[in-house]
């Protein structure tokens, strides 16, 4: 738990709570000719310093961050697409789940 809370204090400048993990999702794409792979991990966490009327500010350049409502993440494309309908569920998994996109 220790590296996500060091990636959000270095992505976001903030402290967090890290909780429960929830799961993860293998995702595959093409970026110019070239395929891209990632796997993205879930975790469950609290931000004290944050709120929905806060929107948070990324520390490196080509991040940028925005608050979604959970019922809008059809609208606003979160990727990968799995992740929707994961984080939909807004429970708490009592084993982690998993998806991919890849064939």
């Amino acid at each position: 738990m220790g590296c996500v809370r060091r990636e959000l204090r270095e992505e976001l400048g903030v402290e967090a709570d890290v909780g429960s993990y929830l799961g993860g999702v293998e995702h595959r794409w093409h970026r110019d000719d070239t395929r891209q792979y990632e796997i993205n991990h879930c975790f469950e966490v609290e931000v004290p310093s944050l709120d929905a009327g806060t929107t948070p500010s990324a520390q490196e350049k080509h991040l940028s961050f925005r608050w979604a409502a959970v019922g809008s993440l059809d609208e606003v494309a979160l990727k990968p697409s799995p992740l929707r309908a994961l984080l939909a569920t807004r429970t708490h998994p009592t084993t982690p789940w998993w998806a991919s996109t890849l064939e």
